[in-house]
This record gives structure tokens, sequence and C-alpha cells, in this order.
């Protein structure tokens, strides 16, 4: 019997006649082009099924990522209470008198937006450009204050 015939003598059940011999089919008749196309969809239909789930994965992380970065966000905000008042910064020029110097002008102008006294001495140094912490009798000084009155 010729490979032909072989494949002509294959019944209903799956079996296939090769002279003597009976072999099963394991795939119970189909020909070869039906299991290659059966193959190729199976492994379209896997391949579909991953890159959604692949695509599903990517999605959930960027809206984990972003809810992340924004409850961090709420969280660390520096965004004051309504009922804070707030100040605005000014200036004033004074004279100096005899016995003042920087650090009892400090005490007297600066309020409790700087944190130290040496902090707002550094301030008025640095704007009436001077090099050290000596004023004299006379002299005129630049120095900030705060108002929680807006002035135009």
């Amino acid at each position: 019997m010729n490979r032909m015939t072989a494949l002509q003598a294959q019944n209903s059940i799956g079996r296939t006649i090769y002279g003597n011999r009976v072999y099963e089919n394991r795939y119970n008749g189909l020909d070869r082009n039906a299991i290659s196309e059966r193959r190729i969809q199976t492994n379209r239909l896997r391949r579909k099924r991953e890159m959604q789930k692949n695509f599903f994965l990517t999605l959930m992380t960027i809206c984990f990522a972003m809810t992340l970065a924004f409850s961090v966000n709420v969280i660390l905000s520096n965004a004051k209470d309504q009922d804070e008042p707030v100040y605005y910064k000014y200036y004033s020029s004074i004279v100096v008198e005899s016995g003042d110097t920087l650090w009892s002008i400090a005490r007297e102008h600066m309020g409790s937006q700087y944190e130290t006294t040496s902090d707002y001495v550094k301030e008025v140094m640095q704007m009436n450009s001077l090099t050290n912490d000596k004023i004299v009798a006379g002299q005129h000084l630049v120095i900030p204050y705060y108002s929680a009155q807006f002035m135009e």
C-alpha cells in the first residue's frame, strides 16, 4: 500500500492503516492542515490573552502610581489654614539714635516671622551693605517688618 492509499484508508474513528499495521491517530481524524490551523489559532488566542493581561497590569500600575503620587502630594502639602492671617513684608527707613545697636533694633522691629534675632540682623546688614554690626548715631538704615494689613 502506498502513502496515498494509506491516507485514504483512514476511517472515521481516527485509524490509519499502513499495510498490515493499524495506527491510532491522536488528532481524531483531522488532517495536518487542520491541526496546524488549530495550533495557530490556539497560539493567537494565548498571545492575545497575554497582551490583554499585560496591558491591564500596566494600566493598573500607572493608576496606582498616580494615586500614590497624589496622596503623597496631599500629605506633604504646605497648605495653610484659612484662619491664619497673611503677613506682608514691608521696608522702613529709620535713623539710628545714640546707644542703638543692630541687636536692639532687631528686638524692637523683628516679628515672629524670623527664627532668630541673628537672622534678622544678617538681613539688615545685607540690605544696608554693612560689613560688620557697628552702626553710628545719625546713620539711616532700611529695615524689614511684617504686617497683616495690605498697603497699596
